[in-house]
């Protein structure tokens, strides 16, 4: 498997990560009372796991964006033979 990919993801389980933990962190706190509307309502699980989906979606994808964007050009190693290493980047 390509380092890329190898890159993308460990950072996207990193932000699924941090992003479920602030969740719990939210709903222990009851921050605007969301643990409280959570638990009370008639279908706690599906409201957890819909926000957990949201928080790994959103949380994940912000990781993934960083560490592409803190990428630098010498940082990208060619793996395959019939691409050129001295490739120039158009920017």
């Amino acid at each position: 498997m390509p380092v890329f990919f190898k890159l993308l993801i460990r950072s996207c389980l990193e932000g699924i990560a941090v992003g479920w933990v602030f969740l719990a962190i939210l709903v222990v706190a009851n921050v605007g009372q969301l643990g409280d509307r959570i638990f009370a309502s008639s279908t706690p699980i599906l409201a957890l796991f819909l926000l957990g989906v949201g928080f790994a979606i959103t949380f994940g994808s912000a990781s993934m964006g960083i560490a592409v964007m803190s990428l630098s050009k010498s940082s990208i190693e060619f793996e395959d033979d019939d691409k050129d290493p001295d490739y120039k980047f158009p920017y």
